[in-house]
């Protein structure tokens, strides 16, 4: 069990609590569950920590350059590949106004799908799992959206500059 050093949440960044056998943790914050194959070294807490700070600062190419680092030092790290990838496709996590859910937001738009991603598929491999599901849905997610955004860029005139924002109608869509 993590004595020291809590991996804190990939989505919102609050800090993760622990089953006594510290291979399953929840975010208190936003609710997301996260299943381990094995418990954590604190340098590698340290490492994904400061990744995911960089990645919800929206330091995409800082931290994959950390999860890169990560994956280097422990290639069966699944959170490090998840990382990578969501660093790639520049995945923040946003509140959703209606819900308060955290719901993610594209901030670059990648030609590939998320779904053949070396990263990703990485991920999958060496997650438990129940965690491999959990990357499943969010990469389907992910990929929804990057769909959208690339049908209506195949329909608009090139340009040098887009500029977006997140928006609903009372219904969700």
């Amino acid at each position: 069990m993590r004595k020291n050093y809590r991996l804190h949440c990939e989505t919102c960044g609050g800090s993760l609590d622990y089953a006594a056998d510290g291979r399953s943790a929840v975010c208190p914050y936003c609710g997301n569950e996260y299943h381990f194959r094995e418990s954590r070294g604190d340098a590698l807490v340290l490492s994904l920590n400061r990744a995911h700070a960089l990645r919800q600062n929206n330091d995409f190419d800082g931290a994959a350059t950390e999860y890169k680092l990560v994956a280097e030092s422990d290639p069966q790290c699944a959170e490090a590949w998840w990382g990578l990838a969501l660093s790639k496709y520049g995945i923040e996590y946003v509140p959703d106004p209606r819900t308060g859910m955290r719901v993610p937001t594209c901030h670059r738009t990648v030609k590939e799908s998320i779904l053949c991603d070396e990263s990703y598929l990485n991920a999958i491999k060496y997650a438990a799992p129940a965690q491999a599901e959990s990357y499943r849905l969010k990469a389907e997610q992910i990929e929804r959206l990057q769909s959208g955004i690339k049908s209506r860029l195949a329909q608009e005139e090139d340009y040098d500059v887009f500029l977006c924002f997140r928006s609903a109608d009372k219904n969700g869509a």
